[in-house]
């Protein structure tokens, strides 16, 4: 059990990388006004969810469900402390916030690619609603703090 636990910290630490990543990302755009420079970013994005942080988010849940399985939680065995509880409780609210962002990207992505040539993507009504959704994804960051403070405080 000690390689799927292993791996499904990981998992973990790339997803956070890369989230935390594409926070630094989203700021650098919304602070950005050169066209050329908005899409290069909103693409980045785009392919940081598809290449990255999707497959990263997905094989967290998975060897997580694993590591529920392997450990007896699933078929009630065991009892779940409170505070495991809590955890699963946050992560599964950063995993469908995450989820959710990944959507509104890829939708902010495809509203820009029809943004003609020299115009800037975020000045786009459509372009600018999709930013504004990934951006109120961020909702998401509180709750991964807490899973992480809950497992490492009391895991």
């Amino acid at each position: 059990m000690q390689w799927l636990r292993f791996l499904h910290v990981l998992f973990i630490v790339v997803w956070l990388g890369t989230a935390t990543g594409e926070l630094v990302l989203e700021v650098v755009l919304w602070r950005t006004a050169s066209a050329a420079r908005q899409r290069a970013y909103i693409d980045l994005h785009r392919i940081i969810d598809l290449v990255l942080e999707g497959p990263a988010l997905l094989l967290s849940v998975i060897t997580g469900i694993l590591l529920l399985w392997r450990g007896g939680y699933l078929d009630d065995t065991h009892k779940w402390p409170s505070w495991f509880e809590d955890k699963l409780i946050c992560a599964t609210c950063v995993v469908v916030a995450n989820l959710v962002c990944i959507g509104f990207v890829l939708l902010r992505a495809k509203n820009a690619d029809n943004v003609p040539g020299n115009t800037a993507p975020l000045s786009q009504p459509g372009v600018q609603r999709w930013h504004y959704a990934v951006t109120s994804t961020f909702i998401g960051v509180p709750f991964a703090l807490m899973a992480l403070w809950l497992v490492v405080n009391k895991g």
